[in-house]
This record gives C-alpha cells, sequence and structure tokens, in this order.
C-alpha cells in the first residue's frame, strides 16, 4: 500500500492518508508541515531547532520541510504575512528543482485576526493545481 499524506482542515495538521491522494498535495503537504531546522537566532538558546531527520542524508540540498512551525512565535503583522509567503515558496520551490512541478505561485493573506492563510497555484505534470491551507494561532506567546 502507498501511504501519502493528506491535510486535515479542522484539525490544522497533516496526517497519514492513502494512495487516494495525489502525489503533488502530498509532496506540497510534507514540504510545507516538515519542520525545517530552525537557524541559532530563529529560537531561544538551548531550545531544540528541529529539522527534518532526512537532511542528514542530503547534506548538498536544501533542508526539507519549511519554518512555517516558528508562525506562532511572531505576531500578526504585514512582516509576519510576508515571511510567511516568502517561506512557503522557499519551501516549494525544491518541487520544480526536483521536476515535479514547472511554477509555484503563493499568496498568503489575514483571513482573521490570528488565522493565515495560503494560496498556493502549483503547475504540475497535470496541469495546475490550487491548495489552500488556513494556519491558526494565538500570538500571545509571540517574540518578534
Amino acid at each position: 500500500m502507498i501511504f501519502r499524506h493528506r491535510w486535515d482542515g479542522t484539525a490544522f495538521r497533516a496526517d497519514w492518508g492513502d494512495a487516494d491522494v495525489p502525489r503533488l498535495a502530498s509532496l506540497v503537504i510534507r514540504r510545507l508541515f516538515t519542520d525545517a531546522r530552525a537557524d541559532a537566532g530563529e529560537v531561544p538558546a538551548g531550545e531544540d531547532r528541529r529539522g527534518a531527520w532526512a537532511d542528514a542524508l542530503r547534506p548538498d540540498r536544501d533542508p526539507m520541510g519549511s519554518k512555517l512551525w516558528l508562525l506562532p512565535r511572531r505576531k500578526a503583522t504585514e512582516e509576519t504575512r510576508v515571511w510567511a509567503e516568502r517561506e512557503t515558496r522557499r519551501a516549494l520551490a525544491q518541487l520544480i528543482s526536483d521536476g515535479v512541478a514547472s511554477a509555484v505561485e503563493v499568496t498568503a493573506s489575514w483571513i482573521a485576526p490570528e488565522q493565515l492563510g495560503l494560496q498556493i497555484l502549483l503547475t504540475g505534470p497535470d496541469g495546475p493545481a490550487r491548495y489552500a491551507f488556513d494556519l491558526a494561532w494565538s500570538d500571545a506567546y509571540a517574540v518578534g
């Protein structure tokens, strides 16, 4: 059986799905919701910087995943919206270098005071595919 990732919008999390999940959708979820390793200055000293174990096997490649897991550390500002858009684009850029997609477009927007919406348009081998993710958090613990 082939296992792929699927997005659970009500629980705001990714989980394992089955072969009915399109391959491109599974790759998008994997790239966005695998935690990329934070740089030393992005988390307090001594705190877990996370990171994908697979990065140790591919040191010559960009890190797998994204830093979207750092969003709760940021305040809901325009700077954060732009950061999330740029980070999403960076995480999905590997799909182009891997030949899975030929173009990636990302738009991030505030859809509620503490809810960021990501709209993604990927051009894949079967044509364009659209994805939308709503990321909710409380910035009560934000440090930046």
